[in-house]
């Protein structure tokens, strides 16, 4: 009797290992947004400075455009004459609820005699941190012209439905793929690859669209050529959803001229293959 209760107890640990630690996320996503509303309530309130060092962990990466630690950012300036508001549009989190992200527009009012507004959409990293609760592992954002509304439901990502088929790679190896492709096929071909359905591309001075095909039309490749340099990348432990940053060198091949950028990348596993949700470039 004991060797059928111990075979029953080993064959549902083996079948609960193979779920990839699936858990419940709505929780988890409701945290997560819930902590990006009160983060953006505390700045409201208290000022970027108090806020930002309240939310970001210290080893948090900021792009300012360069990658720095948030620590450094934060703790050495002060606010701006201004109001910095912010709402989340969309999010989305791991298979285990343990990391995630949320995205949104921003507004920055600008006090003065004629006050001026600036517009754009940021990008948080937000992980669970043992006995510390949800904690930015990373942060940026662009700019753009085109006004924006924060009176906005948060959603969650849109999904592409796929069959539960076993990952046949790692997250190392799709961004080592992706990079090789932009080298043989340029930057298009790469991306027509690895954009997800509804992805959003960010750069400067462009209001973002969920759009795939929009997203590729914006990119030109010739006559560049791109050198992505990957600065640091993190997987979830259930193995669906990850993110990288680095570097990218983009030469002008006709003129020489060399334009660098930082750049995040949003990653998650749809069926079998893995995906980019959210592409993030800032000019250095």
């Amino acid at each position: 009797m004991k060797t059928e209760v111990f075979s029953l107890i080993f064959s549902i640990l083996i079948l609960s290992g193979c779920n990839k630690m699936k858990v419940d996320k709505t929780v988890d996503l409701e945290e997560i947004i819930k902590s990006e509303i009160a983060f953006a309530k505390l700045s409201e309130t208290t000022g970027r400075k108090t806020a930002f060092l309240s939310n970001l962990l210290d080893s948090a990466t900021v792009l300012v455009p360069m990658p720095a630690k948030s620590i450094d950012v934060y703790s050495t300036v002060e606010d701006l004459p201004g109001q910095l508001l912010w709402h989340p549009e969309y999010a989305e989190i791991s298979d285990d609820g343990n990391i995630g992200f949320t995205t949104g527009p921003w507004i920055f009012t600008v006090n003065s005699d004629e006050p001026k507004k600036y517009y754009g959409h940021y990008l948080s990293i937000w992980q669970r941190i043992p006995e510390r609760g949800w904690k930015i592992i990373f942060d940026a954002g662009i700019g753009y012209q085109s006004e924006v509304d924060l009176n906005i439901e948060t959603k969650k990502f849109p999904e592409i439905m796929a069959p539960e088929t076993e990952s046949t790679r790692e997250l190392s190896q799709a961004i080592s793929s992706f990079n090789d492709m932009v080298l043989l096929e340029g930057e298009k071909g790469a991306y027509n690859s690895y954009l997800n359905e509804y992805c959003r591309v960010y750069r400067e001075g462009i209001a973002p669209e969920i759009s795939r095909q929009v997203q590729l039309n914006q990119l030109i490749d010739s006559p560049f050529e791109y050198k992505y340099t990957n600065y640091t990348s993190g997987v979830s432990e259930s193995e669906d959803f990850g993110y990288e940053f680095g570097s990218l060198e983009v030469n002008d091949i006709h003129s020489s001229l060399i334009t660098n950028y930082s750049f995040c990348r949003i990653w998650k596993l749809v069926g079998s293959e893995w995906k980019i949700l959210i592409d993030l470039r800032l000019r250095i």
